[in-house]
Formats: structure tokens, C-alpha cells, sequence
């Protein structure tokens, strides 16, 4: 936790965004403004009135190692020795010296970056307490995850799974507003959750990882299926394919967002006055094809319900955010995950393999679009997936990283 300056609260760090591997020619070009990537924490003002807790997106610094600081592996070589007979050191560590000033300034970066009226500016979302369904035996708490170089930041609560475009270039506070990626209550994702025919009552997200690449976003979704007798959790992956105009980070697009020409409900779109109004109607259906059109839509694609093993539900779902970054579910071509499955019939787990084809890989016949017409919600469309494939018995897995 970290707490320093009037007015700034206790931070718990909750994970970092750094910038992805994969990178277009137009983001090589570009000078990134926060290339140490960011942190996604809770902040709270002890003065606001009524007292909330929020998340922020804050820029992060770069700090030496401890290695480091201790200086080159000859000095601390012959440091140890001479603690070890018990003799002073004999000189300055002069490879620590440069990386001492680093982490000097890196920490003062970082109290700049918490003063409270930098906060403000990069404050995402109010976090919302968890909601509890007592009849349900269910909590549902707010689940968030920022895509790695923090241009997309993920939230999910009891209502919907929010989505809010911060970009690489621009504090959250100047950004557009979020839009409900699927609507949790009227999506009907586990409409045929259950064989037997149990009514889904309750849909929410227990954890979300994205791909390294940040163009893919990992979801658990699960829903409560109540039958005559009983209500049960039916778990699901399901993949995040946001809009392409969201992950188009070239020059024309920041342009537009700098005018509010963001189609996201936020800002104004307008046509310059010297332009004839059939130029003016073109580009209002330029602008209406990139952002609500095929360019403006979403896809989603789900793969199979089943019931995660016990190690996965105990032990890795409670903290599944702190997995971002040593645990990966993701193959390194980003088109499939691995995950656990218990089979209570069979009273045995399994490791599962589930493709998810990119978006580039076009379906072979049209499918609806959802949400089309809502004002603050994204248009998407539900993707078909090949079966899950059981690979061998297991309890627990991840993907190595190469």
C-alpha cells in the first residue's frame, strides 16, 4: 500500500499494463508517451463527500531491480566476500551509482503521479461494492482488467461487462464514455447452459485476462441455473474481440477522437463548414461505418459450460488477477486457451482445449448483430467455435510463453 500527500488514499496495487509485443508500423512511428505501460489501482479522496472508492488508470515508472542497485555481479561479488570476513567495503559500488539515481527519480515520478489532482485525471470508473443473492448463494463482485499499454480498460459488475477506450496517448478523464460490451441481464448467454432444461437466473464475470497482444480479452462467464430443487453455477470461457476501430491506433483516429469525432456518444460529430453537404453526409457515413458499422462491432465467441476443478475454483479463481502476468491461459498465437473441467459423473478432471478462431477468420454464414441500436452499448456479434478437445487428466494448467 502506498500513502503519501494530503488528501491521497491508501493504494493497493492491483496489477501493471505493460505495452504488448505486437506493434503495427503506425505504433512504431509514434512516440509513446508512458512506455513503462500503467498501473490499474483503487484510489479513494478522504474528502469527497459521499466517500467513494474508484479505479484509476495511473502512468507507471520503471524502477531498477534490487540487482541493480546493488551494482554489477563483480561488486556485489566482492561485497559478500568482505561482509562474509567481516572487513568494510573498500569502495563505492560505482554500477549501483546510476542505477540509485534512477530509482530516485522513478520514486519521485511515482508521488507526482499520486497527487490528488493528478488522480482526478486518470480516475476509469466508481468501483461498485459486491452485490450478494442470498437465495442464490452467490456474490458477484466487480472483476476489472486493463488490456496491456492500458489503451482498453475492462470492468464487469452485476449488470453488464463495461468497456471504456482510454487510448495509449490520453488520461481517462479525456476520454470517451463506457459502453456495455454485453449486457449481462438480458444477453442470454446460458440459455442452454444446462441439458436438463434449468432456468439461468443470474449471469456475471469471475475473471478476465487479455492476450499479450491486447487485442483479445478472456472471460469466465458463469451463470446460476435454478432448477425445482436446486440452483448450480455453470462456468464458460468466452472471447472479446473489441470493435477494430478501437485497436486502430493511427494518426487519422486520434485525430478524430481530439475533434470528438468518436461515434461513442461523447463530443460532437461535425462537418466543416466550407464542406458541401453531400462531402458532409459522406463523412457522417464514413464516421457511422467506423464506429457502429462492421468496423464499430464487436464479436463474441464461447466455448464450453462445465464445471471448473476444485484446484481452479479454491485455489486460482479468488485471485485470478494476480495471474496476469506469470500465469497464461493464451497460446502464443492468441487463437486458444487451456483450462481445467471436473466431470462429477466421471468423478475425474481434465485439462480442455478450446479454439477460438481470430476475427480474421470470417464465418462461414452471417450471424445477428447484438446491441445494435443501443445508445451507450457496443454492437457485437456471437462467433461459432469448434468443440473443446480433452488433452489428458489434470487438475491445473497454463501456457509456457513460447
Amino acid at each position: 500500500a502506498i500513502s503519501s500527500g494530503q488528501g491521497e488514499s491508501h493504494l493497493t496495487t492491483t496489477g501493471r499494463t505493460e505495452a504488448g509485443a505486437t506493434m503495427s508500423k503506425t505504433q512504431r512511428s509514434k512516440v509513446d508517451d508512458h512506455p513503462d505501460g500503467f498501473w490499474l489501482v483503487p484510489v479513494c479522496f478522504p474528502d469527497a463527500v459521499p466517500h467513494a472508492v474508484h479505479l484509476a488508470l495511473v502512468p507507471a515508472t520503471c524502477t531498477p531491480s534490487p540487482e541493480e542497485i546493488a551494482g554489477t555481479p563483480a561488486e556485489r561479488t566482492e561485497a559478500a566476500r568482505r561482509a562474509m570476513l567481516g572487513l568494510p567495503p573498500d569502495r563505492d559500488l560505482v554500477g549501483s551509482h546510476a542505477h540509485r539515481t534512477a530509482a530516485e527519480r522513478a520514486a519521485a515520478a511515482g508521488h507526482r503521479a499520486f497527487d490528488p489532482k493528478r488522480l482526478e485525471d486518470y480516475v476509469v470508473v466508481e468501483i461498485t461494492a459486491p452485490v450478494v443473492y442470498n437465495e442464490l448463494h452467490a456474490v458477484v463482485p466487480m472483476v476489472a482488467s486493463a488490456s496491456p499499454g492500458g489503451s482498453i480498460v475492462c470492468w464487469a459488475d452485476d449488470n453488464a461487462l463495461w468497456a471504456r477506450r482510454t487510448g495509449r496517448h490520453r488520461t481517462p478523464g479525456a476520454c470517451p464514455p463506457a459502453r456495455a460490451v454485453v449486457n449481462l441481464q438480458m444477453c442470454g448467454l446460458g440459455a442452454a447452459a444446462d441439458p436438463g432444461g434449468g432456468n439461468p437466473v443470474l449471469h456475471h464475470v469471475a475473471a478476465m485476462q487479455w492476450c499479450p497482444s491486447g487485442r483479445r480479452l478472456l472471460l469466465l462467464v458463469v451463470v446460476h441455473v435454478a432448477t425445482m430443487h436446486h440452483v448450480f453455477p455453470l462456468y464458460q470461457w468466452v472471447v472479446w474481440d473489441p470493435p477494430s476501430s478501437w485497436l486502430e491506433e493511427d494518426e487519422a483516429d486520434e485525430d478524430e477522437v481530439a475533434k470528438g469525432d468518436c461515434g461513442d456518444g461523447w463530443g460532437a460529430t461535425t462537418a466543416h463548414e466550407t464542406e458541401t453537404e453531400a462531402a458532409a453526409q459522406a463523412g457522417r457515413a464514413a464516421a457511422h461505418e467506423r464506429y457502429h458499422g462492421t468496423k464499430g462491432c464487436g464479436t463474441l465467441s464461447q466455448g464450453r459450460w462445465h464445471v471448473p476443478s476444485s484446484n481452479f475454483l479454491q485455489d486460482c479463481l479468488p485471485i485470478f488477477e494476480q495471474y496476469s502476468q506469470t500465469h497464461m491461459l493464451w497460446n502464443p498465437a492468441e487463437d486458444a486457451v487451456v483450462y481445467s473441467a471436473r466431470n462429477d459423473a466421471e468423478n475425474a478432471e481434465y485439462i480442455e482445449l478450446q479454439h477460438f478462431p481470430p476475427r480474421e477468420a470470417q464465418p462461414e454464414f452471417p450471424t445477428p448483430v447484438h446491441q445494435e441500436d443501443a445508445p451507450f452499448e457496443l454492437p457485437y456479434t456471437v462467433r461459432p467455435t469448434p468443440p473443446a478437445v480433452v488433452v489428458c487428466e489434470g487438475s491445473f494448467c497454463v501456457w509456457s510463453p513460447c
